[in-house]
Parts: structure tokens; sequence; C-alpha cells
């Protein structure tokens, strides 16, 4: 299983103040627009940039989920001046209120693809596998996306979802 993303992160103000104004400047400099991905690893409260993504990142559907936006949507609207002019109001007036966990299971042996539909019909179950072939050992079988009001609620949520699953493949 790989937990991909928890949003949003669970930092201090002071820490995601600075990411955002070395991004926004990183952004204007190398005349970036629209969704990109930033990946910063935080030490004793500094910033490190390990990467810069010019793409929409894989978070983007757990950001949609706890902004309650649609951020494809609004990556479009980027392009042009009036549509940029709502994407900061709209970005400007969202509240976070949630957080969201997104974890890739990945199959730890072969899945039967009889049980599939079961764990299809699994609540938070998202990027499912047709029950058309078995899935080998490794290959992604779903997605779980979990939201709650804590980010432990969110990420031990998306764990039980997973725990639902092991019980349903063993």
């Amino acid at each position: 299983m790989y937990c991909g993303n928890i949003v949003p992160a669970n930092i201090f103000k002071e820490d995601k103040k600075i990411i955002a104004e070395i991004s926004l400047k990183l952004s204007k400099e190398l005349g970036l627009r629209g969704i990109n991905g930033f990946d910063f690893v935080l030490k004793d409260h500094y910033p490190y940039l390990m990467e810069i993504n010019p793409r929409i990142p894989g978070s983007i559907r757990v950001s949609e989920e706890v902004m309650n936006l649609n951020l494809l949507d609004l990556h479009i609207k980027s392009f042009n001046l009036e549509g940029w002019e709502y994407v900061k109001e709209t970005l400007k007036e969202s509240k976070i209120e949630n957080f969201a966990t997104k974890m890739i299971f990945f199959a730890p042996k072969e899945i039967d693809k009889r049980l599939l539909n079961k764990i299809n019909d699994l609540k938070y179950i998202h990027d499912k596998s047709e029950p058309i072939k078995n899935i080998s050992k490794k290959e992604p079988l779903c997605t779980i996306l979990f939201k709650a009001k804590t980010f432990s609620d969110s990420y031990f949520g998306s764990l039980k979802v997973a725990d639902e699953i092991k019980k349903i493949i063993k």
C-alpha cells in the first residue's frame, strides 16, 4: 500500500507561509500557470525544494475533496485573464474544514477477479479495477479516498478501509 497524500498538510502556519511564498516566486520566475506540483521536505522548519512538476499532480483529487472545488476547471480557467480573476476569487473564498487521505492499494498477492465487485462496493473506493481479469501481485487494485474532520480520523479511516480489503482478499 502507498499513502499518496494527506490534505491539507498538517504543518505550522509559518512553514506553510514560507512554502507558499517560495512556490509563488518560483511560479512567477518560471512563468508557470495553472496547477503545478511543488515537492518540499521540511526539516527543522526549513523547506527543501525537491522538485517542481509543471503538470497537474496526483494530489489534485484529494485536494478537490477537501476544498469542495473542481480544481481541473479552475486550472483551465486560469489561462485567460477573466478566468484568472474568477480563480483567485474562488480560491480566496474557499474554506478547508476537513482532511482527506488518498491511499493506493497494491495487490499483496494475485487477486481473483471474482473478489473485485466486493472490493468495488466498499465505501471510499475509487479508481476501481474492472472485474474482467485477475489482478497481479504488486499491481494497483484501487484508490482509497477518505475524508474526515481531523488529520488522524482521515488517516486511520483510510487504514480501516484497507483492512476491509485485506479481509476480502485473505
